[in-house]
């Protein structure tokens, strides 16, 4: 058993990604190439915009129960799997193949069971859109 301290889409770039927060800040989507606004909620007010989620691949930073940390990659996408999910997230791992010190993720051998830690997750949440901005801009300047 493991938890989830940091999820990266590595199937997106971090423009795209960072765009994609910045329309969801909005209010915004897109379906195909349709921008959709925020539709209010008739009954109680409520603002909800629909969610695009991406398909991966998602590269993640696990930790298990004495503190070991270790990358794990979910190439074919798992359900419950995604940039949207909680941090702080359990997942139960049976008979998952390392390579290179890398758990490679498979659905039949993984199961999110769920759950949060409340400052692990506000902290990510709030600092993901200016860690993929900074590690765009260094990629950028390293290119150039």
């Amino acid at each position: 058993m493991c938890q989830v301290l940091d999820i990266d889409d590595i199937g997106l770039s971090r423009w795209a990604q960072v765009e994609a927060i910045e329309a969801k800040e909005r209010g915004e989507t897109t379906k195909g190439r349709e921008i959709v606004r925020v539709v209010e909620n008739e009954n109680d007010g409520t603002t909800v915009a629909p969610a695009v989620q991406s398909k991966g691949p998602f590269k993640l930073l696990l930790q298990d129960a004495k503190g070991v940390k270790v990358y794990a990659l979910d190439l074919r996408g798992i359900d419950g799997i995604n940039t949207s999910m909680t941090m702080g997230a359990k997942l139960v791992m049976r008979n998952v193949d390392v390579r290179r010190a890398v758990f490679m993720l498979e659905p039949g051998g993984v199961q999110v069971l769920g759950g949060k830690i409340e400052a692990l997750d506000k902290a990510w949440k709030d600092g993901r859109k200016e860690r993929l901005v900074n590690a765009a801009k260094a990629v950028d300047e390293a290119a150039s």
